[in-house]
């Protein structure tokens, strides 16, 4: 199976986010998607099989306490295509674009119970940080913040 992994095209935010409404509950306004594509394009990937979005990140940079941060505001696969190292492929290439940046460090929120989500990060060199409690609203549950090194 060939996967790509590129920069999405304005016209791929439609699949981006009936993909994030497909598989969590956080989705986002349209105009939220619009302006990340714009402001943080080089940090935005999708993957395509066969020309159709099977997954996506996307990222933005903060400063935090001085520090510039990557942060990743979401990651989806599509469950068709989960198991098949494509949430990692995404995640690489979003890490290469943020070093890219001169970014030392990327951090993430994740749902406690969200163990694969946990295990491939941690795969990747993040960590847990801190519990954030009651992050998440829908359902109310407590969120992990992650860090990783770049």
């Amino acid at each position: 199976m060939s996967v790509s992994i590129q920069h999405p095209l304005r016209t791929d935010l439609p699949a981006i986010m009936a993909l994030n409404v497909a598989s969590m509950p956080e989705t986002y306004v349209p105009s939220f998607w619009t302006n990340h594509l714009n402001q943080f394009g080089d940090l935005f990937y999708v993957a395509k099989f066969d020309g159709k979005v099977i997954g996506y990140v996307m990222c933005r940079e903060e400063l935090v306490n001085r520090v510039r941060m990557g942060l990743i505001i979401s990651v989806a696969v599509d469950k068709e295509y989960r198991g098949q190292e494509i949430g990692p492929k995404l995640m690489y290439e979003a890490h290469r674009a943020m070093r890219e940046r001169n970014i030392p460090m990327a951090a993430l929120q994740v749902r406690k119970s969200n163990e694969a989500a946990i295990k491939m990060y941690e795969k990747l060199g993040y960590s847990v940080n801190m519990k954030i409690p009651q992050y998440y609203r829908n359902p109310v549950e407590d969120g992990w913040l992650m860090t990783c090194v770049l």
